[in-house]
Parts: C-alpha cells; structure tokens; sequence
C-alpha cells in the first residue's frame, strides 16, 4: 500500500502535503509519517510535454527541477518571481514594483491545478522574468550613484546656487526617474560635486592667508621671538596651530570630496577659520607669560563715543587702569 501511494504520487495521480501543508517530495515520503501525510487525489493529469515546458521555467531564476520534482519547486518558482518583482521596483525613486496578481492567483492553486497554471501562463511568466531582471539589474547598477548624490546633496544645503540643483534631485525622486535616459543622476552628482570643491577650496584659501597673517605677527613679536623652538611648537599645538593639525583637503574626485567633508564639515571649517585670529592671540598671549610669568593681560572698556569729551573721558578711564595694573607687572592689552 505504501509502495503504491509512492507511485501515485510520482505519476502526479495524487498529491502529498504534510501536516504543515507542505508538499512532500515522494523520495522523502518515509512509511513511519506516511499516517500523518495527507493525500489528494489530482483531477487535473498534465502530460510528459506539459512537465518538460513546466520543468523549463525554473532555470530562468535559479531552480533545477528533475522529472517528477515539478511540483515541489513550483511554490518555490513563484517565491523566486515575487524576489525578482521586488528587486525590479520599489520607493522613489526607482519605478513602481511590477504587478503580480498573476503569481498570487497561481500560488492559490494547488497541486497539478498550480502546474497547469504555470504552464498555462509560460510565455508570460517567461517576459516576466526577462523584464524584471533586465530592470532589477539597471537598478542595482544606478543605485549607488543616487546614494551618492544623496550625500552630496546634504552637504551642499545652504550653499549659494545649490538650490537649482536641490530642486532637479527632489523631482528625481518625485517622479520616480531612477533609470532615465539619458541618466539625469550622473550630471547633478558632477555639479554638486565641483560646488562644494569651490567651497572647500574657498575656505581652505581663507585659512591659508588667515595662518600666514597670524604666523607672520607671531615673527615680529619680540616676545615670540626669544622663544626656542620646542616652545613655539608647544604653545602653537596647544591652539591647534601647528602644520599637522591643518585639514587635509582632497578634492581630485567626488569620492576625495566626500572623504574630506567627512573629516571635516563646512560650518566646522568655517567656525574654524573665524577662531583663528583670537587662537594666534593666544599663542602670542601665552609667550608672553612664558618670558615674563607676571605678565597681565587687560581688557580696556568698551562704550560708545560720540563727542571728543567722550574721548578724552574714555582715555582718562583706560590711563588710570592701566596705571593701576602696572603696580602689580607688566601689561598687555586685549
């Protein structure tokens, strides 16, 4: 009896699921489960054509199905189209996942039913998978250009004539132009790109001349001047003035673009560069202090001057200040 439901079930005669509804390939049908094994006479037969047209899809999206094993991989056939769909599609802006009302009316069907329906449905179902895969691969391959183009796009917010193009990246995504021809992505990436190396290079120049300005006072301040070098080197490190702890600035390629500002953003650029001139001061404060320990340093007031009374008064406050701190060291004004 047991031999018999065997041969059955390899002639496509009846069908053999599991209690988990699974179907159970007859090679692995064991006579100790065969009680729990739940048989389905088949009313639909297929012919040994129908099986080798059947048995043909499957290599169309990785699967080899020996005869008799149609069955089992046709749940997994389907599974592998709904992967495919998914991969041909999806948010913006790549296109509109493909419609498989096809593939869930066929996973509905069971037994020689679902493999009629596959065989019915071959042709399409082969466009199907010719066309999916053809999109799944435009995608895969434009994808990390769009990602690129997203991080170019964040960092150039709030750079002048940035916005035009912000404004072609959002109708990309809007409209769903992942994969137009000719690629609209390519050339926004070149854009931003050489915006933001205009900007780099913009403030980069800026903290040159702002060091050099700030080295070359440093060389003409006496106290500077009496210092040995480990001390320069020392009191610059200590303000972030030294050589190595300039930025390092790569900007041959989009990729050398986003390595930089990864290491270091505009606004932090910027706001470093507005520090340097008080951070030059420091250093030129603190050698100072290093020849002359007692030096202090005064802040002279700040109001408003409107009349030359208001001047001679001002210059009467800061005298009599100056004078007062003298008593107690030397002094330098800030």
């Amino acid at each position: 009896m047991d031999g018999a439901l065997q041969v059955l079930q390899v002639a496509g005669l009846i069908s053999a699921k599991d209690d988990r509804g699974q179907t159970i390939d007859p090679k692995e049908l064991e006579r100790k489960s065969i009680g729990k094994v739940h048989f389905k006479v088949e009313s639909t037969t297929l012919t040994t054509a129908q099986r080798i047209q059947i048995r043909k899809l499957f290599p169309n999206v990785g699967l080899t199905a020996k005869q008799g094993e149609e069955l089992i991989y046709a749940s997994q056939f389907i599974q592998k189209m709904k992967e495919l769909a998914e991969q041909a599609g999806g948010d913006a802006p790549k296109p509109i996942r493909p419609d498989i009302k096809i593939l869930e009316d066929i996973r509905l069907t069971n037994g020689n039913d679902q493999l009629l329906a596959l065989y019915n449905n071959r042709d399409e179902l082969t466009k199907f998978i010719d066309a999916w895969s053809k999109i799944a691969d435009r995608i895969e391959k434009r994808w990390p250009s769009w990602i690129t183009l997203n991080r170019l796009t964040g960092l150039a917010k709030g750079i002048e004539n940035a916005d035009i193009i912000l404004v072609q990246v959002e109708n990309i995504e809007r409209q769903r132009q992942l994969l137009e021809e000719p690629n609209l992505i390519a050339p926004l990436v070149a854009n931003l790109t050489q915006l933001l190396r205009e900007e780099l290079n913009k403030i980069d120049g800026e903290y040159q001349d702002t060091y050099k300005q700030g080295m070359k006072q440093l060389e003409n301040d006496t106290n500077w001047q009496q210092l040995k070098p480990e001390q320069r080197d020392r009191l610059l490190g200590e303000q972030k003035l030294t050589l190595s702890d300039q930025p390092e600035i790569k900007l041959g390629s989009t990729d050398e673009v986003l390595q930089t500002l990864g290491r270091i953003n505009l606004s932090t650029f910027t706001d470093r560069v507005a520090a340097m001139s008080s951070r030059f001061d420091n250093v030129a404060a603190n050698a100072a202090k290093l020849l002359e320990p007692k030096t202090q340093f005064i802040q002279v007031p700040r109001r408003p001057l409107k009349t030359e009374d208001d001047i001679d008064a001002w210059a009467e406050d800061v005298k009599q200040q100056l004078k007062a701190a003298l008593q107690k060291g030397p002094i330098v004004i800030q």
